[in-house]
């Protein structure tokens, strides 16, 4: 990681931070999307013969500007495979995957690291 010391000017600064935010949060929702994804191939445990992809296809990162929102775009299955709809327990044994419950926590614990590359790189600019 940079040095964090020295001067921390520069007269653009309030656009460079907001553009450095966002890459920062650019780069941790690509890295949420993708840790869903591989949830996704790693914990469902029946694959459909051929197999369709259907829940995969219609994961999505949405930018709303000051966040970032990873969403399963409201397939009907959704909150049952994450294990929060009405048709859980106790209606069915199935718990659920929460998959995006694990991509959360997870991704909370990397965000830094995640963010570290941008960080260093924003030090430099507004230290240069």
């Amino acid at each position: 990681m940079a040095e964090l010391r020295g001067t921390f000017f520069s007269f653009g600064e309030p656009y460079v931070t907001r553009a450095y935010l966002h890459k920062a949060q650019d780069k941790i929702a690509i890295q949420a999307e993708r840790k869903v994804h591989a949830f996704q191939s790693l914990l469902f445990r029946y694959q459909s013969s051929p197999p369709t992809g259907y829940a995969a296809r219609h994961i999505a990162n949405r930018d709303l500007g000051s966040q970032h929102i990873i969403t399963d775009s409201g397939i009907v299955y959704g909150a049952w495979l994450e294990g929060v709809g009405s048709r859980n327990f106790p209606k069915t044994r199935f718990k659920g995957y929460a998959i995006f419950r694990r991509t959360t926590r997870d991704v909370q614990e990397r965000a830094a690291r995640i963010a570290a590359p941008v960080i260093a790189d924003y030090c430099v600019v507004m230290n240069g």
